[in-house]
């Protein structure tokens, strides 16, 4: 009973800071030492190593940070376009090369197949990197350190030689990192921002509700983790996936292995959502794509009908100059990477990087919007 009441109490905090967020709305970069010297790994053709970036919190903090990720390319060529992978809230840089039916859910293959390297990363406070107290691993942390790593990447700290070709592709809260970031520091050719969109639906409580703090999770209570990172309750992982779409192995792989967040992510997401954030002042070209039965940003009320419609909803947050592009993948949930027909969505995307100035099939061009005659929150 007492666990039980703590939990309610816990979840009860959390949806009131998210309540509290939304309301507010409405009124030199290095790698580690030796970390060179992790060996490839041969994969069909693919070479991938682990790699440490250090990184600061903040313009003006400290370097004393780790990002962690994995970088995968062609052997031997490191001056290929890089594409910078950023999972969303409660995953790893596993999602995007999940171990599951070969590689039927591997972005990062499909993406070398087309001539691009990927560099995973573990967001702050995820996985391998550095996991700072709560109240410091914040959206503009994130939006810092994906900055940092952007820069090693650029300069070739990451791949041995200078990059001129990078982009930044997300995933949920990822998404959220990434268009701010590209809107803040102009230093990315283009942004995928998949299941995130600035409009969602009431379905995006559920995560607030399967929230519990991670030192209670069995997963990890022997890392230590500082008080204020939080997991999904043990068994509601199902709330990222749509059933038609989803193979029983992938949701049991993904509860064995999902991530952590922290109540500071959660306590400034909200920022994002506002029309006078960052995106606004976004250059690069940009791809919204999501799954038509995302239970956090399609609804009845907010249909993801397709990427015209998808491109028309996100048009108020940006310039009427920005470029932006959407697309739907059909019957897909929030994690539409790891849905049973997300290779759909892995070849439009692919097709959109190399293209992002014009149309390319399945993908909707947005349509000039007059700011002035809409909301800032069209769905209201």
């Amino acid at each position: 009973m007492r666990h039980a009441m703590r939990l309610l109490r816990y979840t009860s905090s959390l949806s009131l800071m998210l309540s509290v967020t939304l309301a507010a709305m409405c009124l030199t970069v290095m790698l580690f030492p030796g970390s060179q010297g992790v060996a490839f790994a041969q994969t069909r053709g693919v070479s991938c190593r682990t790699i440490n970036v250090t990184v600061a919190l903040t313009a003006s903090g400290p370097h004393n940070q780790r990002i962690q990720g994995t970088l995968c390319g062609a052997p031997g060529d490191g001056g290929r376009p890089v594409q910078i992978l950023v999972h969303g809230f409660t995953l790893t840089r596993t999602y995007w090369d999940f171990p599951v039916d070969n590689d039927r859910y591997s972005y990062v293959k499909a993406a070398i197949a087309q001539g691009y390297s990927t560099l995973a990363i573990d967001r702050i406070g995820v996985g391998g990197s550095s996991t700072p107290a709560t109240v410091e691993v914040t959206l503009d942390s994130n939006v810092q350190t994906v900055h940092d790593v952007v820069r090693a990447v650029r300069d070739g700290s990451v791949t041995g030689s200078p990059v001129n070709r990078v982009v930044l592709v997300g995933h949920s809260f990822g998404s959220a990192i990434s268009v701010t970031e590209a809107g803040r520091f102009h230093d990315v050719d283009a942004v995928v921002a998949t299941s995130f969109l600035h409009t969602p639906g009431p379905g995006a409580g559920l995560l607030i509700g399967s929230a519990y703090p991670a030192q209670l999770d069995p997963q990890f209570s022997s890392r230590h983790l500082p008080p204020g990172y939080i997991t999904t309750l043990p068994g509601t992982r199902s709330q990222f996936y749509s059933p038609k779409d989803t193979d029983p192995r992938v949701l049991a792989y993904d509860e064995a292995h999902k991530g952590t967040g922290t109540e500071g992510e959660i306590a400034t997401f909200g920022a994002y959502l506002s029309p006078v954030y960052d995106a606004l002042t976004v250059t690069a070209p940009v791809l919204f794509a999501v799954g038509s039965a995302d239970a956090y940003f399609c609804t009845l009320s907010l249909p993801c009908t397709n990427g015209r419609l998808v491109a028309a909803r996100e048009q108020p947050y940006f310039t009427d100059t920005a470029r932006l592009s959407g697309y739907v993948l059909p019957g897909a949930g929030h994690n539409m990477a790891l849905e049973l027909n997300s290779p759909l969505a892995t070849t439009a995307i692919l097709n959109w990087i190399n293209h992002p100035t014009r149309g390319v099939p399945g993908v909707g061009l947005g349509l000039p919007v007059t700011r002035a005659l809409l909301s800032p929150f069209p769905h209201i």
